[in-house]
């Protein structure tokens, strides 16, 4: 069965993520963990025009290799009119001709311009990218979409143990065949974040930590088992993003989606959510500053 593991390359282009104790990836650790997932049937991955120079540095490591790889980028803010030159120019830092899909990394880019939707097609239709759709952080901007009738065929959101506001959509969005990436299944690497060491503001987070260390502790397991393993067993879901800082953690990735939990486990994990619940604000990360 094909990995639902898709590479997160935000840390290859910038300092990234609440936990990241290592910074940006150097370009050597980038091709180990290239070379790693692609050995391991890992063969997608997720940039953007805005990850710093992620995109850049992923194009020197295709230039040097070939690429097997299927490649998800995003539009930064811009105008109809610069939708085509953001396209070209990342197509260029890639070194590549096509991409895999291409995704409006703001919703306000949509709203403020919705001819840009065309400038889209138009690439779609020039077979310079297979699948068109939008990086959303809200169901509300779902709502506009359905509203609209806007026919995507891709679309990536948060997902995870305790962010689950998109999942009532995932049924209709099956039906109308969008292909769902999800994202930020560790929440930004809270997950990992000693619960005693939360900052005032993120202290609404530390019953769930100490309840979701104590039920993986309790099955001999570890956290990250429990909450890629609760992503990677929902059958609506396509692709699991998980940024990567280090070919070890991609090993460990690959190791846990190898020996799944028991689905049982997500029942208990579904018993903690009913109890508590997080303000909808805080469940996004550019919130917490």
């Amino acid at each position: 069965m094909p990995s639902k593991i898709t590479l997160g390359t935000a840390q290859f282009g910038l300092n990234y993520g609440i936990n990241n104790k290592t910074g940006q990836v150097s370009l050597n650790e980038m091709k180990n963990i290239l070379e790693l997932a692609k050995n391991n049937g890992i063969f997608f991955i997720d940039t953007a025009y805005l990850y710093g120079n992620s995109e850049a540095r992923l194009g020197r490591t295709i230039e040097e290799g070939g690429t097997v790889f299927n490649i998800i980028s995003k539009l930064p803010k811009c105008t109809s009119n610069e939708v085509r030159s953001y396209f070209i120019e990342s197509l260029k830092r890639l070194n590549v001709k096509t991409i895999y899909s291409y995704l409006y990394h703001n919703f306000e880019t949509f709203l403020n311009d919705k001819s840009s939707f065309d400038e889209l097609l138009k690439l779609k239709k020039e077979n310079k990218v297979k699948k068109i759709g939008f990086s959303l952080y809200s169901p509300n901007e779902l709502e506009i979409l359905f509203n609209e009738n806007i026919q995507f065929d891709i679309l990536q959101v948060p997902y995870n143990l305790l962010d689950r506001r998109f999942e009532p959509y995932f049924i209709e969005l099956k039906k109308r065949g969008v292909e769902i990436l999800i994202r930020s299944i560790f929440l930004q690497g809270l997950f990992f974040k000693d619960y005693n060491e939360l900052s005032s503001k993120l202290l609404a987070f530390k019953n769930f930590l100490m309840k979701f260390n104590e039920l993986a502790k309790d099955n001999g397991m570890h956290l990250d088992e429990i909450a890629l393993g609760f992503a990677i067993t929902n059958s609506l879901i396509d692709k699991v993003i998980v940024g990567i800082d280090n070919s070890d953690q991609l090993s460990r990735l690959i190791e846990i989606e190898k020996n799944i939990p028991k689905l049982e486990m997500f029942s208990k994990v579904n018993e903690i959510i009913s109890r508590e619940t997080i303000p909808e604000e805080l469940l996004i990360p550019s919130n917490w500053n």
